[in-house]
């Protein structure tokens, strides 16, 4: 599968086409709100308090795909 990359604008603007981001299915997509969070490896518990970022974004998800706690859908690198 492809490997896409989106940035915080495209995440926060819910501007997703109805295709499920983790297996690409097409049909019986739901927008489901899923919580990123992203913090330094490197730096020490304390400043990893102040480093770290969240992003809140309805990403589209299948059925089958939404019902996963963790579902392995995005790489979340920081940037922006």
């Amino acid at each position: 599968m492809a490997d896409v990359t989106l940035g915080f604008d495209e995440l926060e603007t819910n501007d997703l086409p109805p295709v499920c981001v983790a297996c690409g299915a097409r049909r019986d997509v739901n927008f489901v709100g899923r919580t990123f969070v992203w913090s330094p490896l490197f730096a020490p518990p304390v400043l990893k308090m102040v480093m770290t970022k969240r992003l809140a974004a309805e990403i589209p998800l299948c059925p089958r795909t939404a019902g996963r706690a963790c579902s392995p859908i995005a790489d979340f690198t920081g940037g922006g």
